[in-house]
């Protein structure tokens, strides 16, 4: 079959070649001949063959001239009146002004009996314009400062802010007159025992721990041991776990009667505090008598001062923390 198609082939390209067509025809068209900077263009190749030609159509890296190729679309081949046909589509971009010159686009083309050549597309001629209008100008010169107007009209929101501004000076100056003394005339902050001992005391005396708070209570007895032990040593107690704690109190070389009064009090908070622990009542006067102690075994030495006698509880024992009895010194 294929045999006797190629005479036929032969034939037709003769025929062609004797009335001075080629067996390819190339049609080529812009969408748009005029266009402003950076405008898409598409160009439009239609290629046209007779049966038994084979085409080279042209790469998508296609060398344009001055013209950037953007991409390539390919349709194609389609039979048309026994001829094939493919669309080849480009996508132009120009990014100067003036007139231009889409340049001849080769298409190759081979078949059997006849001899290889190529057509052309005709040039197409692309205005490109400025985004700029026609009566634009260059760059002006800066423009001079704006004068400010000098009618008193226009200056009275300045006046009134500043009224308002002196009335807000006046009124804080008047109050800070009237207020209590400074902080230069205030009490100079209790020594770390007695701070410690009234605290101990105002919070023994709550009501806590009746109420079922015990949670709030054993953690601000935990806090008042804290806060004394920061004051009274170099350590960082506040923000320290117990275990941190112990270990800076055990490198002061504390004695170990008083380093065993921390290592009861401090886990007994820490059970109230974390474990939803609710100790017996016995054992939350005892903590609370622990904290009374190491007060008073950490206490620094100072002198002795002689005062009136003071009446013991009913149960005729000491209270914790009682001044009467002395003190112990520490490290």
């Amino acid at each position: 079959m294929r045999q006797n198609a190629i005479p036929i082939v032969i034939l037709i390209c003769c025929l062609l070649v004797l009335q001075g067509q080629s067996p390819v025809q190339l049609d080529s068209q812009v969408d748009l001949p005029q266009v402003t900077v950076g405008d898409l263009i598409r160009f439009t190749l239609t290629v046209t063959a007779v049966p038994g030609v084979e085409v080279e159509l042209p790469e998508p890296e296609l060398d344009l001239g001055e013209f950037e190729v953007l991409g390539q679309e390919v349709a194609g081949p389609v039979e048309e009146e026994g001829n094939r046909v493919w669309t080849v589509a480009y996508t132009l971009a120009l990014y100067e002004t003036g007139s231009f010159e889409i340049p001849p686009v080769p298409v190759g083309y081979r078949g059997d009996g006849i001899q290889a050549g190529s057509v052309r597309t005709q040039e197409h001629s692309i205005r490109v314009e400025s985004t700029l209008s026609d009566d634009s100008k260059d760059i002006l010169d800066i423009k001079g400062p704006l004068e400010i107007p000098r009618s008193l009209w226009s200056l009275w929101p300045w006046f009134a802010a500043a009224l308002g501004l002196a009335a807000l000076i006046l009124l804080y100056l008047r109050r800070r007159g009237g207020e209590a003394p400074s902080a230069v005339s205030r009490k100079p902050r209790l020594p770390p025992y007695d701070e410690a001992y009234q605290a101990l005391c105002r919070l023994r005396d709550s009501g806590l721990p009746e109420e079922g708070q015990l949670k709030p209570y054993f953690t601000r007895l935990s806090e008042i041991i804290r806060r004394y032990l920061e004051r009274r040593y170099p350590i960082q107690a506040m923000e320290s776990t117990t275990t941190q704690v112990l270990d800076q109190l055990r490198k002061m070389a504390l004695a170990l009667d008083k380093l065993q009064l921390f290592r009861d009090f401090f886990p007994c908070c820490d059970l109230v505090k974390f474990a939803k622990y609710t100790p017996p009542v016995a054992e939350q006067e005892r903590v609370t008598k622990l904290a009374f102690r190491i007060l008073e075994v950490t206490r620094p030495a100072e002198p002795v001062l002689s005062a009136a006698p003071q009446s013991a509880p009913e149960t005729g024992e000491r209270l914790p923390g009682d001044r009467r009895y002395g003190q112990d010194d520490t490290h």
